[in-house]
């Protein structure tokens, strides 16, 4: 259902379902938005951004209709984000870093530097372990140490990553 959502929201900009989102999601076609996803408890929808070449994540608060939180730090645009619990996000962006942000306070927990940038995420459902992927590299990340645990490499192209719920 979120994957739905989320697709809903980059092909059509606006939910009519619900006045809440339909209002976030008009204001927010003044940014360009590169990724978004939905919190787990549906409350927050976190866009990556680029306006006026400034790389931010917006975290929007839907219950109270406002933007709660504007995340910098990633020098590049931002390719990915998900929330890796409620209060937890993780983003990707081309300047080579995989960020994990505490949303209560707007600051970095971790910041992993990879090989080559990415630009897909993936987290498990205990959100400890986490995957970043580009063209043929795909890293796995411990988010409670911040640390990049084993490269992976393919011949094929990597379009997009996702984790099993069993995993």
């Amino acid at each position: 259902m979120r994957a739905l959502f989320i697709l809903f929201v980059f092909c059509f900009g606006l939910v009519k379902a619900n006045a809440q989102v339909e209002l976030v999601l008009q204001r927010s076609l003044q940014y360009e938005a590169h990724a978004a996803d939905l919190s787990p408890n549906d409350r927050y929808l976190a866009m990556a951004s680029d306006k006026h070449n400034e790389s931010t994540i917006l975290i929007y608060d839907l219950k109270q209709n406002m933007i709660l939180r504007r995340l910098l730090g990633h020098t590049k645009d931002i390719d990915d984000v998900v929330f890796c619990s409620d209060h937890r996000l993780l983003s990707c962006s081309e300047d080579g870093t995989v960020k994990l942000w505490d949303i209560p306070s707007g600051e970095v927990i971790h910041s992993l530097t990879t090989q080559r940038e990415s630009e897909h995420l993936a987290v498990s459902s205990d959100g400890q372990t986490a995957f970043a992927a580009k063209y043929n590299f795909i890293y796995q990340l411990d988010l409670s140490r911040g640390t990049v645990t084993k490269t992976f490499s393919s011949q094929g192209l990597q379009r997009d990553i996702t984790v099993s719920p069993s995993a």
